[in-house]
């Protein structure tokens, strides 16, 4: 009998520490869980962090003394790793590509847009001497031309290869947000879905967390558009034509999460990622309980 009072006493302080646990990581999962009165003196902090490509181009880029070094033109994005590589900015009639990690967003006065800005973790020198291109001639976004801004800025190259197994055909995955607007949908029939309207990019992460369709004449959806991770999506090269291919069909996409394209998410609440996600976990595991269910 002592040996059970023991063994329940045991398992109750478990099941309290566990609730503590996760009454404590509840704010930071959830930032408009708990309302009320907390211990302590601080706020919860929840920045929406994920921006429309569109919201990015035009921002100011400042160095670490608050001066103006340009703006942003473009992003260049990797959909083969789907991570942002580097930003375009505006500097000294030229454009000069800088990695994506050495820019610190920063949100400026409260409730202007305008006074939103990127601060470059980069010297004055180090920008001057950058490699530089017109606007109007850019050049190849590949592995050659990646590892020469890397290099300038001292960046490792993550994507070095010891030169075994190359592919015997080379193809790019690196594209300017700019390029991916407006980059035709199929699916797998060939069957035109639409295209893409714009690139969510997460600027604290580096990454795209998904990709805002809008689509074809299938679909009289007005202004609205639907989310879908990048992994959804087949990058495809044929003849003279580049576009995306996914295994999504349209009573998928017809459902899928959306918003209306000049009202975007607020993603200070993650419950839009959260559900967009679960939303396409769940239409991958039907597919492959279909597919399974058809060999049988």
């Amino acid at each position: 009998m002592q040996v059970s009072k023991q063994w329940l006493l045991a398992t109750a302080m478990v099941f309290a520490g566990g609730s503590m646990a996760a009454a404590q990581q509840a704010p930071a999962q959830n930032p408009t869980a708990g309302a009320g009165i907390r211990e302590g003196n601080q706020a919860h902090v929840a920045i929406s962090h994920v921006l429309p490509g569109k919201k990015i181009d035009g921002a100011n880029v400042v160095n670490q003394q608050g001066e103006k070094l340009g703006d942003v033109k473009d992003v260049v994005v990797d959909i083969g790793t789907g991570k942002v590589a580097y930003a375009a900015i505006s500097h000294n009639h030229k454009l000069v590509a800088v990695p994506w990690h050495s820019l610190t967003f920063q949100f400026g006065r409260p409730n202007d847009a305008d006074a939103r800005f990127f601060k470059l973790n980069a010297s004055q020198d180090k920008l001057n001497n950058a490699p530089s291109f017109d606007n109007s001639h850019w050049p190849d976004l590949n592995a050659q031309w990646a590892a020469s801004i890397n290099r300038h800025f001292g960046v490792e190259d993550q994507n070095a290869s010891s030169g075994q197994g190359q592919p015997k055909a080379a193809y790019e995955t690196m594209f300017r947000s700019s390029q991916l607007r407006g980059m035709n949908i199929y699916n797998q029939k060939n069957e035109s879905l639409g295209e893409v309207d714009d690139v969510a990019i997460d600027i604290t992460r580096g990454t795209v967390p998904y990709l805002a369709m809008q689509y074809g004449h299938w679909y009289s959806g007005g202004s609205k558009l639907f989310a879908a991770p990048l992994s959804m999506f087949t990058l495809s090269h044929s003849g003279n034509k580049t576009y995306l291919v996914t295994g999504l069909n349209q009573d998928a996409l017809k459902n899928a999460p959306g918003f209306d394209k000049d009202h975007w998410p607020d993603h200070a609440d993650q419950r839009f990622l959260t559900d967009m996600n679960s939303y396409y976990e769940r239409h991958a595991r039907a597919n492959t309980s279909n597919a399974t269910g058809n060999r049988q």
